[in-house]
């Protein structure tokens, strides 16, 4: 057997602990498309030119040895499970031959999620920081952003790769997140399009992630993971400044060459977001009750284009030129 043939064969042992359950996942009603405030009823019934879908720079899984080179991957989701908005997970590395973990592998694994439906199939966003070392050797600590819980919809999987390599897919199972905070919002332009995987045209989404919202002297931090979607709806890119959006065939459609995010509590006052490489954006805000419900308003513009809630100009009498996270102050 060869060194590749036993990277694959190793590496498809994997398991699921802490609610990720092998059987059918629950049933869900949520469009990608639309911002997502959750229900609460949370039950079960419920790189620059956009290659997205991976975290790290690739590189080899290994030397080529005859048992070094196979491992064994747990996928363990934090306490929470996996939920609609940020989830973190670990992925725990070890040899399949002796169970030894396997460290400084964080730029190697790869991470895939898709959502299989009916009728079309779509991706997740993943960060480019999405697997990181932990401090126990052979454990990785993982984020990702989900749009929609598993359910009568569709059902989530991973894909996980080495390298570069698909190692397997697994399915994993995908709530709505508990309370009623808001996990993300989506913004577009009638203008920007993308072409659908059942070939008509239609706005393409630019998705706001709550990442954290933190205390912070007199008021707070808030930041949002910004990603957006190819034609095809499989690749969602994070959005920095610089990423190439393309048609399936390759073409270039649309270039982010500047990138506006501003923030708000009461629609007046705006404060801009100071966005990163990692296509973080954070603004810190006063005038939110500690303790108690409050909105938080999100204006985007993309190369100077104003993106709104309905893909139409904007608007003041249709409050269509801000998306709005309902929130909780910590």
């Amino acid at each position: 057997m060869s060194a590749r043939a036993r990277i694959i064969t190793g590496l498809a042992v994997i398991t699921l602990f802490a609610g990720t359950a092998l059987g059918p996942p629950g049933c869900g009603s949520d469009d990608e498309d639309g911002s997502k405030t959750p229900k609460k009823d949370a039950s079960s019934d419920t790189s620059q030119d956009g290659s997205g879908g991976s975290a790290g720079s690739g590189g080899s899984a290994g030397s080529g040895g005859a048992t070094s080179d196979t491992y064994s991957v747990k996928v363990v989701p934090d306490a929470k499970g996996l939920q609609v908005g940020k989830s973190r997970l670990q992925l725990e590395v070890t040899t399949l031959s002796d169970g030894k973990p396997v460290p400084a592998l964080a730029d190697s694994l790869l991470l895939n999620p898709l959502m299989k439906m009916q009728s079309m199939s779509h991706g997740a966003p993943v960060p480019v920081d999405a697997v990181k070392e932990s401090a126990t050797p052979g454990v990785y600590d993982a984020t990702l952003f989900f749009s929609m819980a598993s359910g009568t919809m569709g059902d989530w999987s991973l894909e996980v790769s080495l390298g570069g390599e698909p190692i397997a897919t697994l399915p994993i199972k995908v709530d709505e997140a508990p309370g009623t905070d808001t996990t993300h919002v989506s913004l577009k332009h009638a203008a920007d399009t993308i072409k659908t995987p059942m070939g008509t045209d239609k706005a393409r989404n630019w998705f706001v992630f709550r990442d954290t919202l933190a205390a912070s002297g007199a008021g707070h931090d808030f930041e949002v993971f910004l990603a957006t979607v190819q034609d095809g709806n499989l690749v969602w890119p994070p959005v920095t400044v610089g990423l190439k959006l393309r048609d399936t065939a390759g073409k270039e459609k649309l270039t982010v060459q500047s990138l506006s995010m501003q923030a708000s509590t009461d629609g007046a006052t705006w404060t801009p977001m100071t966005c990163g490489v990692t296509a973080r954006c954070k603004a810190s805000l006063s005038g939110l009750g500690k303790g108690a419900k409050s909105d938080v308003l999100i204006k985007l513009a993309v190369n100077g284009v104003d993106y709104t809630t309905d893909g139409n100009a904007v608007d003041p009498t249709q409050k269509n030129g801000f998306a709005t996270f309902s929130v909780t102050a910590p």
